[in-house]
């Protein structure tokens, strides 16, 4: 499940370049953002399960708490290389 949609991902990018404003691609682009959301939770929930089953008892909280500081951590650093790259 979780490759399946790690690899289904990039492909909701497809329909981005071909895009022109008009109602037809208004739909088919909210689609793909769709599609890549859903890609996403179910990645995602399949990720924190695998990690639930193969972590021990004890250990649960402190690696939810990891992943957590990781992942938040890494989304202002994203935001600050994508706005050096932008300008």
């Amino acid at each position: 499940m979780m490759l399946g949609a790690l690899a289904l991902t990039p492909l909701t990018q497809l329909p981005l370049p071909l895009a022109s404003p008009s109602l037809g691609w208004e739909i088919t682009i909210g689609s793909a953002r769709f599609l890549q959301l859903t890609c996403a939770a179910a990645a995602g929930t399949t990720q924190r399960s695998i990690r639930q089953i193969i972590t021990g008892h004890r250990m649960q909280a402190r690696i939810q708490a990891v992943s957590t500081c990781l992942t938040s951590g890494a989304r202002p650093l994203g935001a600050l290389m994508a706005g050096g790259l932008g300008t």
